[in-house]
């Protein structure tokens, strides 16, 4: 509950500097460099030594492995059916 609080909180205080004309107007675009570059890694580093490995763990890897094999091998299926070029198959493998 609290986390929904604090997102109401951060898109009220935008709303207003938005409506204040006191933020330059790429603003944005630095808050947003800003988030990719130094927030998340930020979190990530802090975020990676509370990590448990066990099974559970291991689903969302393995499934993610199962639907890419299955779906390079549909795609090299159809591509064989209908006669596609190299580039096509290797365009849609990509996809």
């Amino acid at each position: 509950m609290s986390n929904l609080l604090l997102i109401l909180a951060c898109l009220g205080i935008g709303l207003l500097l938005q409506r204040s004309s006191r933020m330059p107007r790429d603003a944005a675009s630095a808050l947003n460099l800003y988030v990719l570059y130094v927030a998340l890694p930020a979190m990530i580093l802090t975020e990676i030594p509370k990590l448990t490995l066990d099974q559970r763990a291991l689903l969302p890897v393995i499934s993610t492995w199962v639907v890419m094999a299955s779906t390079a091998a549909l795609v090299w299926l159809t591509a064989r059916g209908f006669g596609w070029s190299r580039s096509v198959t290797g365009a849609l493998m990509l996809v």
